[in-house]
């Protein structure tokens, strides 16, 4: 896979290593579920927020670029990508949506997020910038998929993993080197389900499947309109009962001791083939 060449595109830092001019945003999380940038201009200049790639560069004039994100906007706003001469438009829907597309950078000239709109909003997350045109795969996921249950088991893949994070600390960081500088101690790690899951009504008890040992499990309960209305705090066991009226659930994954942990090493013991 290509590598994404934005430090921060899932806004797991904050606003660290962006930029803001001439517009009002504010960064929201969904429920612990994913994070993303909500902003609007205000009629000041370019009304854009501006970021550069990790190491520092910009867009270099004439090279092929593929730009992905994932956006929604309650009125259906267009929103800019690129370099301030020339971006990409993007067309945004109520939902969310993955958009991708080839750019070719007219200027050497940092990266910038445009909204022009002074009155309405737009919503970005996993923002992705890769030299080249191959397709790219997104490595956030608001909403990517809902699975239906037909049993009461969730059996994990590696496709259902996303991005960790050390608990107490910020998503996105290696998994292995983040200490406690109270205890030298490593934080403990997290993985998110890149799904929600849609419960039977007929069966309040929900299965994880796999080898559990060094690992709990953190659910979060929604109901019918994705709201969330319980969390489970962390268990032990991957074997619980929701609320009645939950219909949704999400899941949060995190080694219980003060070890390292890789996605493929939760998945080699944790899951197999997704089989609902």
């Amino acid at each position: 896979m290509a590598e994404n060449l934005i430090a921060n595109g899932n806004f797991w830092d904050g606003f660290n290593g962006y930029t803001k001019d001439g517009i009002s945003y504010e960064l929201k999380t969904y429920d612990r579920f994913f994070d993303y940038c909500e902003f609007k201009g205000n009629s000041q200049r370019w009304s854009r927020f501006y970021t550069y790639f990790k190491d520092g560069t910009k867009f270099v004039a004439g090279k092929t670029y593929r730009i992905g994100f994932w956006g929604r906007s309650d009125n259906s706003n267009s929103i800019y990508i690129g370099c301030n001469d020339g971006p990409l438009t993007f067309s945004l829907t109520p939902q969310w949506k993955w958009y991708e597309s080839e750019y070719v950078s007219t200027l050497d000239q940092a990266i910038s997020i445009i909204n022009p709109d002074t009155t309405n909003t737009v919503c970005i997350s996993g923002i992705w910038i890769q030299l080249g045109n191959d397709l790219i795969v997104p490595e956030v996921s608001p909403y990517i998929e809902t699975i239906e249950m037909h049993t009461h088991r969730i059996n994990l893949d590696s496709s259902q993993i996303e991005q960790g994070s050390s608990v107490g600390g910020v998503f996105g960081v290696t998994y292995s080197n983040l200490k406690n500088p109270g205890s030298n101690n490593l934080f403990s790690v997290q993985l998110r389900s890149r799904n929600i899951y849609e419960i039977p009504t007929a069966n309040r008890e929900v299965e994880i499947i796999g080898d559990f040992t060094g690992f709990k499990v953190y659910i979060t309960e929604y109901d019918s309109d994705k709201k969330s209305i319980a969390n489970s705090g962390w268990l032990n066991n991957p074997k619980f009962k929701v609320r009645n009226d939950t219909r949704y659930i999400s899941l949060l994954i995190a080694n219980s001791s003060h070890s390292t942990i890789t996605p493929s090493q939760f998945i080699s013991r944790g899951g197999g083939t997704h089989n609902e």
